[in-house]
């Protein structure tokens, strides 16, 4: 008699492939977190702090828009901004702590205070693409210093981190720039 199959995902599957992937999922569901290892690597440390830090500042910057901006694209983009970067630090704070190991709880820099008070004392009518313009600069900073350190993480999970990361963080990018091409204020 035929296999018919068995739809997973929208994907046809053999019926004993389709329990195999069941099985192997729910083994892996099951499994264990990993052990804590002890303090991470001094350069990994390092990493985690700023990328830590970084979504702190985007965090207040998000909020400082969704509360500011002029325009209805600019204060969700800020929103946006907002969540996607909360989410990701959370799951950042997650895998640490999985692993056993400590991010310094950073407070912003002097220069990202700075910014955040140049911003709050532009006149309304000039915050939205100052903000915009910042944002697009920070990312695409962001991204090329992730991009140079990614090859130097050995650790998976931290690995699959910026592989998951790096492309909100494009997306981000993009949509400053799309903003900044539609005048923020469209």
């Amino acid at each position: 008699m035929k296999d018919r199959g068995l739809r997973l995902y929208n994907v046809r599957m053999p019926t004993r492939r389709a329990f195999a992937v069941l099985a192997a999922a729910a083994a892996l569901a099951a499994a264990k977190p990993p052990a804590p290892q002890g303090p991470p690597p001094a350069d990994m440390g390092r990493l985690l702090s700023v990328i830590h830090s970084t979504h702190l500042y985007e965090i207040e910057l998000g909020r400082l828009a969704a509360d500011r901006a002029q325009s209805l694209r600019v204060r969700r983009y800020g929103q946006r901004m907002l969540g996607d970067h909360r989410i990701a630090d959370r799951k950042l704070m997650d895998l640490a702590r999985a692993r056993g190991w400590k991010i310094e709880s950073a407070a912003l820099s002097e220069e990202e205070r700075l910014h955040l008070q140049a911003l709050v004392a532009l006149p309304a009518a000039d915050f939205d693409v100052a903000f915009v313009s910042g944002a697009r600069e920070g990312h695409r900073e962001t991204m090329d210093r992730l991009a140079a350190a990614e090859g130097t993480v050995t650790d998976r999970a931290i690995r699959r981190y910026l592989a998951v990361t790096m492309p909100i963080l494009h997306q981000h990018w993009l949509l400053a720039a799309r903003l900044l091409q539609l005048g923020s204020r469209a």
